[in-house]
């Protein structure tokens, strides 16, 4: 996730990344959801560069991995 994000923020002017995660159950939901952005922010999915992408990360809202 690091050396991705490490390229797509050289591509972007305000190195802002959009981070989602996959297959998780979000904290107050009871159903799995397939697209939620890692940031726990729905109208501003961006982190700021790659040591936000790596925050958003371990800071995720997601309570349960589906698989």
């Amino acid at each position: 996730m690091i050396g991705v994000g490490e390229i797509l923020v050289e591509y972007d002017h305000d190195r802002q990344i959009a981070v989602y995660g996959f297959g998780g159950i979000v904290d107050g939901q009871s159903e799995a959801s397939h697209c939620f952005p890692l940031n726990g922010q729905p109208q501003t999915p961006e982190v700021p560069g790659v040591d936000g992408e790596q925050e958003g990360i371990e800071g995720w809202p997601c309570t349960a991995c589906v698989t």
